[in-house]
């Protein structure tokens, strides 16, 4: 499509079922989403900025021009990149709630998510709406499999879920690469080992 075309299809985004009428720029990129009511107003705006051929920020706007948050609670993304090109973080920004602000996730060279931290409008770290303030994940070095995710509050001590539990450590079947346990661990140093297939066990 040439730069300027806007193409308008029928969507869902979100909470709200709409029109979308997406605008491209010259490479074929799309820089604006619009999302319309059934007259052809415009309900909300997705705005996409490129730099050196790279997503850098989206902006959620209401029919206004105003900021405001999209169907998944941010108003705002930024994007950033490793020099190989591969992105490396996200930040999620003008969440709603009484402590976290933003959310940083970080990737590393391989495209693969690491970690996850809430932050508050002041940039320290706060707990999210799941209760932890940050989330690691760990992988097996030689598969590229997820091993453990662990979570931590603010002050970075392990903080347990609403299940009471604050890692996961996930088994895999050797032949399928099919996960086929987690152990939950945490539960005042003792773990609790569940299985996705076959029977459950305990330890």
């Amino acid at each position: 499509a040439d730069a300027g075309t806007a193409v308008v299809s029928g969507g869902k985004d979100g909470s709200f079922d709409s029109r979308a009428r997406h605008t491209l720029d010259g490479e074929g990129r799309r820089i604006l989403t619009e999302y319309l009511d059934e007259s052809g107003g415009v309900l909300r705006r997705l705005r996409a900025v490129f730099e050196n051929e790279l997503l850098r920020r989206e902006v959620w706007e209401d029919g206004s021009g105003d900021p405001v948050r999209g169907p998944d609670g941010y108003a705002t993304v930024d994007h950033a990149y490793h020099e190989n090109g591969h992105r490396i973080e996200r930040v999620y920004g003008g969440y709603a709630g009484p402590a976290a602000a933003a959310r940083r996730a970080r990737y590393d060279e391989a495209g693969r998510l690491e970690s996850e931290t809430w932050f508050d409008s002041a940039g320290k770290p706060a707990a999210g709406p799941e209760g932890w303030a940050e989330r690691r994940i760990g992988y097996d070095p030689a598969s590229g499999m997820t091993l453990t995710e662990s979570h931590f509050d603010a002050a970075g001590e392990p903080v347990a879920l609403e299940g009471g539990h604050h890692t996961i450590r996930y088994g895999y079947d050797p032949r399928t690469g099919a996960v086929v346990e987690k152990r939950l661990e945490g539960y005042a140093g003792t773990p609790h080992a569940t299985r996705t297939n076959g029977p459950t066990s305990g330890t």
